[in-house]
């Protein structure tokens, strides 16, 4: 008799987060104010983390090298930056900036964030892999508890509102040099660990057992975070806390 495999199909999955990524970048999705913050921070945000699990998860069963892997990251991302560099000159000219600065801009957000805010995917799986991979000999316990404390670190972005003193004036001077907190550091690292410890660990109770339940809770825990979010909105939702069990557990469900 065959064991349920404990994964939704991946198709539904990819899917289902490529029309929530289209949908974060629609504008307005209601006209309340409470629904559209519902549906654009909450829901569709949850497409990011998606995706990079199941890349995690997939690096981890894939027969390729990391090489192989990375070259084929690598080509996409550069045809892609190709394709978007003429914006992100145009851009850059508008900072009133000369063109050798323009020069030095393209190449340093070629690295952290894209040549366009499209792409900061591609430097977020690249080097948040490169973590997962450089952070193995710390054993999964220790390597989940740098990667969430990054993340709780990113989360400051999403709670900017809510900061005050010395951590107010760390994070601004650190979004003056760096935009965002969202990369493969802060939130890479984490959701590709976690697809990666799935991958070896799949049959482990934690991710067979409970799975309605644990998202069930999950699920209310976002809810509650979103609401305090709401009431005070900091400088982006790109991170929420509960987006990671919730995500697995979707996944697993």
């Amino acid at each position: 008799m065959k064991t349920k495999q404990p994964m939704v199909p991946i198709g539904y999955i990819q899917f289902i987060a490529s029309l929530l990524v289209i949908l974060v970048h629609c504008g307005r999705l209601a006209e309340n104010n409470g629904l559209h913050f519902l549906l654009k921070s909450l829901l569709c945000r949850l497409a990011v983390p998606f995706f990079l699990l199941l890349n995690g998860y997939f690096f981890q069963k894939s027969i390729c090298s990391w090489q192989q892997w990375c070259k084929r990251q690598l080509k996409l991302y550069l045809r892609w930056s190709i394709v978007y560099l003429p914006l992100g000159w145009f851009y850059l000219g508008q900072q009133n900036l000369a063109d050798s600065l323009r020069v030095i801009g393209l190449a340093t957000g070629f690295f952290t964030v894209g040549v366009w805010y499209h792409l900061w995917y591609f430097p977020a799986l690249l080097f948040g892999m490169w973590l997962v991979r450089k952070t193995r000999f710390l054993g999964y316990r220790r390597q989940f508890l740098l990667a969430i404390s990054l993340y709780v670190i990113g989360c400051l972005e999403t709670y900017s509102s809510y900061l005050s003193g010395p951590l107010l004036v760390c994070y601004q001077s650190y979004r003056t040099l760096f935009f965002t907190t969202r990369n493969g550091l802060f939130y890479g690292f984490l959701f590709l660990l976690c697809g990666v410890c799935l991958r070896e660990h799949q049959k482990h109770p934690f991710f067979t057992k409970h799975l309605g339940r644990k998202l069930a809770v999950s699920l209310c825990l976002l809810g509650i975070e979103g609401r305090l979010v709401y009431l005070n909105q900091g400088d982006d939702k790109n991170f929420m806390l509960f987006f990671v069990p919730t995500t697995l557990f979707s996944l697993l469900g």
